[in-house]
């Protein structure tokens, strides 16, 4: 197969300008790679009218590598056709989105302009104001709380980790 009969069976009828313009990228291999990268089950395996058909012996199924080296190949043989009008195509989508930018910021700076600040709430003159604890006055209650008198303590007995109690006996041990 030619690297034309690849690009007509898996890109279905898309020109190679406009495949090239919507990835924003003037390197076909960075495009190409792009798009097989983004369809994962993608193995080359091109549906004809049944599955008898499409896996007849004899008829040869590509590997991804194939089909994205033939798609390059195609884009390469072509880009004298493409080059241009992707390139212009490109520049279109670049003043559209700088102009769509330019209207949002536009209509920002209006509707700020004409909308006023929101007021702050005034308190109810009947309600007496909420009083906040001071740190200070936090830290030393906490302070305050905490006794310093000496508190007394019983002695526990500690047993030595490698000797069993008397009272039991070992579960393994011999009578």
């Amino acid at each position: 197969m030619e690297p034309i009969d690849f690009w007509n069976i898996y890109m279905q009828g898309m020109r190679p300008a406009d495949f090239m313009s919507a990835f924003d990228e003037t390197d076909p291999v960075v495009c190409v790679t792009e798009y097989v990268r983004q369809r994962p089950a993608f193995y080359g395996i091109v549906r004809q009218r049944n599955w008898r058909e499409t896996f007849a012996a004899g008829e040869p199924q590509f590997t991804r590598e194939s089909v994205r080296a033939a798609l390059i190949t195609h884009l390469e043989e072509t880009r004298p056709e493409w080059e241009t009008v992707s390139a212009e195509i490109r520049q279109q989508r670049q003043e559209e989105r700088r102009r769509r930018i330019e209207d949002a910021t536009r209509l920002r700076e209006a509707v700020a302009a004409v909308t006023p600040p929101a007021p702050e709430p005034e308190p109810e003159p009947d309600s007496p104001p909420e009083e906040l604890p001071q740190p200070e006055a936090v830290a030393t209650a906490a302070v305050d709380d905490i006794s310093v008198e000496p508190v007394e303590t019983s002695e526990v007995p500690v047993q030595d980790a490698g000797a069993a109690p008397e009272a039991e006996a070992a579960p393994n041990a011999a009578d």
